[in-house]
């Protein structure tokens, strides 16, 4: 269940959004909803300058929507100094398509570890600022789908980055366990032990990442014969993928239900988004 595009339906919010004028004969021109205002973004340790429009990033969540409100009233600039410039242009082009950016089967293997990387700092980001789940479950599933893509587990570089830089309750943390676990179990194209022996070497030299690895093995409830990276629907009804057309000639098997690492709404929640996920369409 590798997921293509599916245009992301935009959220009310009537502090930021501008809403569509019903009158007969009135058509609002795309910049009209962009509006004039930009905001100017210091990217990294360099201060690289980035530019988008202000509407689209307070959209993105109502911290996000604090954030620049407070800075850009001295300055119209923000800085993100721990963020990179290669990540920040994964963000803009979901800002302005509304499309995650995925990893491509026949591309360099450098630039497929490239787009992985910087797919899951964009997820640490998302996470951040508390953006809209849809964003943050969007991510994830080209995150799924790209280790699948090029038939490869997060690294240890990449492992230890999430650990350390995402909560205990964060999926993305909870899919790199499983993901690590089922590489152990599962490993085809490499002998185990060497697998063993480098998540081995990874948690011994990073005990914080040991104790956070062990606390999300503990906290995972899956089988772990399933592939984390198979996003497998069973064909249910309503799948959007599915019913779009994007979903593999044959369905994939031996993985997890399609929703295991999104972030969804609890009955207590108030936030006043759709609790629906995008994935279902009944």
């Amino acid at each position: 269940m590798i997921s293509r595009s599916i245009a992301i339906k935009q959220e009310p919010d009537e502090d930021h959004q501008h809403v569509r004028s019903q009158e007969p004969g009135h058509e609002r021109l795309m910049v009209d909803e962009l509006g004039w205002e930009m905001v100017v973004m210091r990217v990294g340790t360099g201060g690289t300058a980035m530019s988008a429009h202000k509407s689209l990033l307070v959209n993105t969540s109502p911290r996000f929507a604090q954030a620049i409100d407070h800075v850009i009233a001295e300055d119209r600039e923000i800085t993100f100094s721990e963020e990179t410039p290669e990540m920040m242009k994964i963000f803009m082009e979901f800002l302005y398509t509304k499309r995650v950016p995925t990893v491509h089967e026949y591309a360099s293997p450098i630039d497929q570890s490239s787009r992985i990387k910087n797919l899951c700092k964009m997820y640490i980001f998302a996470e951040k600022y508390y953006m809209h789940r849809e964003i943050r479950n969007r991510v994830m599933d080209v995150i799924q789908d790209g280790f699948l893509i090029i038939n490869s587990f997060p690294t240890e570089g990449v492992a230890a980055n999430i650990f350390e830089k995402t909560s205990p309750t964060s999926s993305l943390r909870r899919f790199v366990s499983a993901a690590l676990l089922y590489s152990l179990r599962h490993s085809a194209n490499e002998d185990k032990s060497k697998g063993h022996h480098k998540l081995a070497d990874l948690l011994v030299a990073r005990p914080q990442v040991l104790e956070n690895f062990l606390q999300s093995v503990q906290d995972l409830n899956l089988h772990t014969d399933r592939d984390p990276r198979v996003r497998d629907c069973t064909r249910e009804p309503g799948c959007a993928e599915c019913l779009s057309g994007i979903h593999k000639a044959e369905p994939c098997s031996g993985g997890v239900w399609p929703c295991e690492f999104h972030v969804h709404a609890s009955a207590e929640d108030q936030e006043d988004i759709d609790q629906r996920c995008y994935l279902w369409l009944i």
